[in-house]
């Protein structure tokens, strides 16, 4: 058998076909075992627009609850009084005013509580009523009780905050700013995962939120530390991060979170057991 150059050519060519060949096919082996794995760990999560509008979503153009009790507070406190005392007369100790009433009417006394103000009174004087804001309250004093009634709240949150149960089998926490919870989830398959809600417990995107997380634990049976950015999937329903390393349970998991309306970050600890639980 003769060997000239063009048949060391064609030889050439067909090893490397058969190589690319070989290289592709592993590789797509590799790229569907991921895609398979990442297919698993997606959890049907409904973003809607009605969430996002809502205080906590992306478009929410409401008043954080800070700025709504600040306003509310500075709008004072207003004072309504049966007919017959209506002689009273206020400018008083409530934002800027000063109380000044009759002689015959100087038994009332003002030491405080609203806004720093408690009103105080005799008991011929009680029929008095006092309604105003505080902080997203209304405060009435009732007659027969002499009591002090709340009611209201900052407009918009009816119904904020009654829902703090973990949606998807995590551990559930609500948020220092009032806006928002964050359910954190981990397996050994998905890694870390991070969901995110408004105030009503509903879902929403995750792609303003920044967080990274340092794990402490043994790796490779040696005690280790390293740090994780969390990246937002493709549908940004979660923030995640697959910790690809030979983690031996249990570890720590110490998550530093930026919400989007702060510059401040926030820091949350969770725990994973022996069973790969995260508390």
């Amino acid at each position: 058998m003769f060997w000239n150059k063009r048949s060391f050519r064609t030889m050439g060519f067909t090893c490397l076909a058969l190589l690319l060949f070989t290289a592709t096919a592993l590789a797509g082996q590799k790229d569907l075992g991921e895609s398979g794995r990442n297919a698993a760990c997606e959890r049907m999560i409904h973003l809607s627009e009605e969430a996002e509008k809502q205080l906590g979503g992306t478009l929410y153009s409401g008043p954080l609850p800070e700025q709504g009790e600040e306003a509310a507070a500075m709008s004072g406190m207003e004072m309504k009084m049966p007919k017959e005392k209506e002689g009273m007369q206020m400018s008083g100790k409530m934002p800027g005013k000063e109380m000044k009433m009759p002689k015959e009417k100087e038994g009332m006394q003002m030491s405080g509580k609203m806004s720093g103000k408690e009103m105080k009174m005799p008991k011929e004087k009680e029929g008095m009523q006092m309604s105003g804001k505080m902080p997203g309250k209304e405060m009435k004093l009732s007659e027969e009780k002499g009591g002090m009634q709340m009611a209201g709240a900052m407009p918009g949150m009816e119904g904020a905050h009654m829902e703090h149960e973990a949606k998807v089998g995590g551990t559930f926490f609500m948020a220092p700013n009032k806006m928002h919870h964050l359910e954190a989830t981990y397996s050994k398959e998905c890694g870390f995962q991070l969901y995110l809600y408004n105030a009503f417990t509903r879902p929403i995107n995750v792609n303003r939120f920044r967080a990274f997380i340092k794990v402490v634990g043994e790796v490779d049976g040696e005690e280790d530390e390293f740090f994780r950015f969390l990246e937002p999937n493709k549908p940004h329903t979660t923030m995640q991060n697959l910790l690809d390393v030979n983690l031996t349970a249990s570890f720590e998991i110490e998550m530093h979170l930026k919400f989007p309306e702060s510059e401040e970050v926030e820091l949350f600890n969770f725990s994973v057991d022996e069973q790969g639980k995260i508390m």
